[in-house]
């Protein structure tokens, strides 16, 4: 499923990111700003879990995350994204795909990955703002062939969502049967 985010807020900071007046600061603030818009509306059905917590009222029954986040850039360009969604889920682990295309046969060939240690099962976010080469190449990656055969990656626990954040009209048209 493809979701495209037509929210007045992004439209107007990718607006002010576009302009040739804008300067690295700004440009980098409003990406990082969409990135939390974009995380807000992609983790509206996280699954939950009820808890009872002791507030200074007293005790309340209420909902928390039932899982972790696993941010996932597609270096270089997905690291753009990852401050912005820390800021709304500080807790969420990081793990890094670098990624290329093979100019003869037009397939990624990975030449990086990192993924923490103690990968928990949980909802991965595949970060990858993507520009026509990059997106199509990362899009295309066999998500889970990789999970089932990387020795440090998401092996075995590939049990969670995926989700794709694609910053282009071609992005979200490659995804659109690759991620839920």
């Amino acid at each position: 499923m493809v979701t495209v985010l037509e929210h007045p807020l992004i439209t107007h900071k990718l607006a002010l990111m576009r302009n040739k007046e804008t300067g690295h600061k700004d440009f980098r603030e409003n990406l990082d700003e969409i990135a939390s818009l974009m995380a807000y509306e992609v983790c509206r059905d996280l699954p939950t879990e009820e808890v009872h917590i002791e507030t200074p009222m007293g005790p309340c029954d209420t909902q928390m995350l039932s899982g972790e986040i696993i941010l996932v850039p597609i270096l270089r360009a997905g690291m753009g994204l990852v401050n912005g969604i820390m800021d709304l889920i500080p807790t969420a682990k990081v793990g890094f795909i670098g990624l290329y295309r093979d100019e003869k046969t037009l397939e990624p060939v990975e030449y990086f990955a990192k993924f923490p240690k103690e990968l928990p099962d949980g909802i991965v976010l595949v970060l990858d703002p993507g520009n026509r080469r990059q997106c199509d190449c990362s899009c295309r990656y066999d998500q889970e062939k990789r999970c089932q055969e990387h020795p440090y990656g998401l092996s075995g626990r590939c049990t969670g969502r995926r989700q794709g954040f694609h910053g282009s009209t071609s992005g979200c048209r490659s995804v659109s049967g690759g991620f839920r």
